[in-house]
């Protein structure tokens, strides 16, 4: 019996080292996420400052690629917010080579790119337009309702700020009807 035990020992050490690994591991996503969800806390409470020191932090301390884009994309949306269009801009030409490989977060960064050109007006359309076109190809390649949503939904203020309100009026359109089933899924918020 106590052969039988033994033989058992290191099967079950290992089972157990293990289990300690992935409770270490999913602890330390969540300690890394946890300044994510404050910055965008931060961020919808207007609170700018402060969501701007969360995502430092994550661009400081986390190898997490998905975190640190998510906090490229806003503190360069803050920046926009603030009409400090060249640091924003600066920021997302850090994070846009990073983000080739991770279709959501590249379509999300151009769309922020869009974003940013139409905030600093008309002169700035035929730079809005390229950017928001390859968004919208990578958004619809994606097979992601949501990503597909914000980008038409981005597409559809350029087309409206070229004077094309039948494109606008197109594009709005499939947007919400993206939208509309997500609603129930507690999605719309991050339209």
């Amino acid at each position: 019996m106590s052969l039988l035990t033994k033989s058992h020992l290191p099967t079950h050490s290992f089972i157990f080292c293990l289990n300690v690994l992935t409770v270490f591991l999913s602890s330390l996503n969540a300690t890394q996420a946890q300044p994510l969800s404050k910055a965008k806390q931060a961020f919808q409470h207007g609170y700018y400052e402060q969501a701007i020191e969360h995502w430092q932090s994550v661009l400081a301390t986390t190898p997490n690629t998905s975190h640190r884009l998510e906090a490229y994309q806003g503190i360069a949306a803050i920046y926009r917010h603030r009409g400090l269009y060249d640091k924003a801009l600066h920021v997302l030409n850090t994070a846009l080579p990073i983000a080739r490989q991770d279709v959501s977060h590249h379509a999300n960064l151009l769309n922020e790119l869009t974003q940013l050109h139409l905030s600093q007006g008309k002169q700035q359309l035929k730079k809005a337009r390229p950017t928001a076109e390859k968004a919208l190809a990578i958004a619809r390649s994606a097979n992601n309702s949501l990503l597909l949503a914000k980008v038409l939904r981005q597409w559809g203020n350029l087309l409206s700020a070229e004077d094309d309100y039948e494109g606008a009026l197109a594009a709005f359109t499939e947007a919400l009807a993206l939208a509309s089933p997500l609603r129930s899924q507690g999605e719309m918020a991050e339209l």
